[in-house]
């Protein structure tokens, strides 16, 4: 594993997994939906998805369908020509790393039972875990990332039988590190950043 590779695969992945596993209980044939699947998060949920044997719709911008067909989503939607995400199987999981949509939009498209994960907390989110189960199945998650080596371990795994492979947009000498804030917040990167501390891990490859 480069050490770019190293970087950019323990906080996202570990997201990912324990989002999937831990909270939306992802198995083989589960129909999942995944917001901001180029992102940093996003990009590695898909992969994780694929290696349950599970169905993965992906939601990006136009620019970033190809990668995201590469990662192994069954099917991609560009979120800028088209905000209905109803499919013919209703989601089981949806997991939302960018956190724009409206739950209650979400809900009418999930299966009885289905499972929202946010990946980022808000008061609207947890109001709506606490208020849901009155009157539904579904329910409402927060990811809280949990450090785990055993978790780590099983990344490994999956990164050694090329089954969750690390997208890398861009990586930033630490000098430019307000460069790289102002580049992430524009909101378009594709897989994950990476700081290098010095310039021998800038240039490798």
């Amino acid at each position: 594993m480069s050490v770019h590779d190293a970087a950019a695969l323990p906080l996202a992945g570990l997201t990912a997994l324990q989002a999937l596993r831990d909270l939306g209980q992802v198995s083989a044939g589960k129909h999942v939906l995944v917001f901001g699947a180029s992102g940093g998060v996003g990009h590695f949920a898909v992969q994780i998805v694929k290696s349950y044997e599970a169905h993965v719709t992906a939601v990006c911008s136009g620019p970033h369908i190809d990668m995201v067909r590469g990662l192994g989503a069954d099917h991609v939607i560009d979120y800028t020509k088209q905000s209905d995400f109803r499919s013919m199987q209703p989601y089981d999981i949806v997991l939302d790393s960018v956190v724009q949509q409206p739950v209650r939009v979400l809900l009418p498209h999930m299966a009885g039972d289905g499972v929202y994960v946010s990946s980022l907390p808000s008061l609207g989110r947890i109001a709506c875990a606490c208020l849901l189960p009155v009157y539904s199945k579904r329910r409402v998650r927060v990811v809280r990332v949990k450090p785990s080596g055993d978790d780590l371990d099983q990344l490994r795994i999956l990164y050694e039988a090329s089954r969750l492979l690390p997208t890398i947009d861009r990586v930033f000498p630490l000098e430019e590190l307000a460069a790289a804030h102002a580049y992430s917040q524009q909101g378009r990167t594709a897989g994950k950043m990476v700081i290098a501390v010095s310039d021998r891990l800038s240039s490798q490859e």
